[in-house]
């Protein structure tokens, strides 16, 4: 039964038993108070019944309405060339970064381009990892992880965590001296700046995986950091003032 409807059932049960006379009213006049107060009650309900309709009315409008801005919206559009988009990036001077993780997946290692700062209250920042690199999935289970941001002696390390060392093994932390970071991840003590992190937030995005780390320790040195621009290494330098 509505709620509407019982209570105003219960609404006229109350008054008929208040009405003088009690239990005793005579049954005509019950089921006259009935009959007037049922057309009451008919209307009272038809006008609830209207007021239903014509919300439903507008929340299907509403919903076209949203369904079509979705549309609109969600209209396939061509996607870039891969190849062009991939040139046209390679212009983008970029830091170069070795990040790292320990724990129990183990220890591994990953150069990546794509990092950036995301807060410094708190201090935060972001990291891109492709999938395809195990270090991908020792960061998500180890839910750490460090940034090395290299300096600009140190892009035969950046060689060998791309994959392809000018000599010995890749992904082998034999390439350089490391430090053990508050997190257990392995840190370059003389780095340009390192970023010891605790994994806040992960987001897959198609080849890659956004880490967002919240920042637990950092260090810095006065080296110059690394850069890297249309395929090469390089490093930043000072522009002459005017004037």
């Amino acid at each position: 039964m509505p709620r509407g409807l019982f209570a105003l059932r219960l609404l006229f049960a109350v008054c008929a038993r208040a009405l003088p006379g009690g239990s005793g009213m005579p049954k005509q006049k019950i089921s006259k108070f009935y009959y007037t107060d049922a057309h009451l009650s008919a209307r009272i309900l038809a006008s609830i019944r209207s007021t239903n309709r014509s919300r439903d009315k507008e929340m299907s409008v509403l919903q076209a309405s949203s369904s079509a801005i979705s549309i609109r919206s969600g209209r396939a559009l061509p996607a870039a060339d891969r190849a062009a988009f991939v040139s046209a990036m390679s212009g983008a001077v970029t830091s170069v970064n070795v990040v790292t993780t320990g724990g129990a997946a183990g220890m591994f290692g990953v150069t990546v381009s794509a990092m950036a700062s995301v807060s410094a209250d708190p201090p935060m920042l972001l990291v891109c990892v492709n999938q395809r690199s195990p270090a991908c999935a020792a960061i998500r289970e180890n839910g750490v992880f460090c940034v090395n941001l290299l300096a600009v002696h140190q892009d035969s390390i950046s060689d060998v965590f791309a994959g392809h060392p000018r000599e010995g093994e890749a992904f082998d932390f034999r390439c350089a001296q490391w430090q053990a970071a508050a997190t257990g991840s392995a840190r370059l003590p003389d780095a340009a700046s390192t970023f010891d992190c605790a994994v806040h937030d992960s987001h897959d995005v198609g080849t890659h995986t956004i880490f967002v780390g919240r920042v637990v320790e950092v260090t810095a040195t006065q080296s110059a950091p690394l850069a890297h621009c249309r395929r090469t290494y390089c490093h930043p330098a000072a522009l002459p003032l005017n004037g």
